[in-house]
């Protein structure tokens, strides 16, 4: 992108945060409790597809179970349509239908190169992007329900937010366990090889396929090993906000690094593209004829699957 695009992009970005949803309204807890009454609330564009994420983060039947859009074939299809949703939400807030959302590349890179200022902020010692970015501004929500956080007991529970914050490979020195930091040149390469898109038992225990590599629970280069890779090492790397699936959305970032994993997907599809999304035995929500939760209009997951141009889009660098 040139620099000029590069400034409208982040402008439209963060006009996104600021204008309230004249569309979609989001539905709370009251309070902090299991006991308290739920309401619609309205909530800016941004904050409203942030909700989407962190709605589909909760657990599905209780603490520990699969959720609506992680650790299953749902993953890819489901991060896909949450990005095309955020973009058409963002077209029709400032009447650019040309407006899409660029992917940061992030394999084989040692930092967050696009953690500018002037892109998506630097941040200071403690994590906190700096005063001088348009970021700095951005504070979280529904990060407040402490320990219902993981149940529908509580939703989006109300208080004031936190700054966005990203420790960038900080005090990774001591590593997490099966971490070795951002994704690798081979690691992607290695991804490619995977022909299967996803495996019994189809969560973040499956071997040898596409879906748990890119989703970051095995090794690419070793598909039998657990590991922290791809799409799971960059939020590792990035650290603050975005370490919890159920708040890494409120960061400007996120939507970027999505992108690269669609278009990492796109990409494969074009070398396996007899592939489908699996008919076998899977949770309520991640079946292929199941509706896509919480999209309007409803669409299926396997309506998802595939080629990116028949959705409307494709990528530079995957003709």
């Amino acid at each position: 992108m040139s620099p000029r695009e590069q400034e409208t992009f982040i402008q439209r970005l963060d006009l996104s945060k600021k204008t309230l949803s004249n569309r979609f309204v989001i539905y709370v807890s009251e309070r902090a409790s299991p006991r308290s009454r739920k309401y619609f609330r309205r909530a800016s564009v941004y904050d409203t597809a942030n909700y989407m994420h962190y709605l589909c983060a909760k657990s599905i039947g209780g603490r520990g179970i699969v959720d609506y859009a992680h650790r299953s074939p749902l993953f890819l299809v489901w991060h896909r349509m949450w990005n095309i949703n955020l973009e058409q939400e963002i077209r029709n807030i400032t009447g650019d239908d040309s407006f899409s959302i660029p992917f940061w590349s992030w394999v084989g890179k040692s930092q967050c190169d696009v953690c500018t200022n002037k892109l998506f902020g630097r941040n200071e010692g403690g994590g906190q992007i700096m005063l001088n970015s348009i970021f700095r501004s951005w504070r979280t929500q529904c990060t407040n329900d402490r320990e219902y956080a993981d149940s529908m007991d509580v939703v989006c529970a109300p208080g004031i937010g936190q700054l966005i914050y990203r420790l960038n490979g900080a005090g990774l020195e001591f590593r997490p366990p099966l971490f070795n930091g951002l994704p690798t040149k081979q690691d992607y390469d290695a991804c490619f090889r995977l022909s299967v898109f996803d495996r019994p038992p189809y969560n973040e225990n499956a071997t040898f396929c596409f879906r748990n590599a890119l989703e970051g629970f095995i090794d690419p280069k070793s598909p039998y090993q657990r590991s922290i890779s791809m799409h799971n090492a960059v939020h590792v790397f990035l650290g603050g906000t975005h370490l919890l699936p159920s708040e890494s959305a409120n960061d400007p970032l996120f939507p970027s690094i999505h992108v690269n994993v669609d278009k990492i997907l796109d990409q494969w599809w074009r070398l396996h593209n007899t592939s489908s999304y699996p008919a076998g035995p899977l949770p309520i929500g991640h079946r292929a004829d199941d509706n896509m939760i919480p999209f309007f209009p409803l669409v299926k997951n396997r309506d998802l699957f595939g080629a990116t141009p028949p959705l409307g889009y494709r990528y530079e660098g995957n003709e």
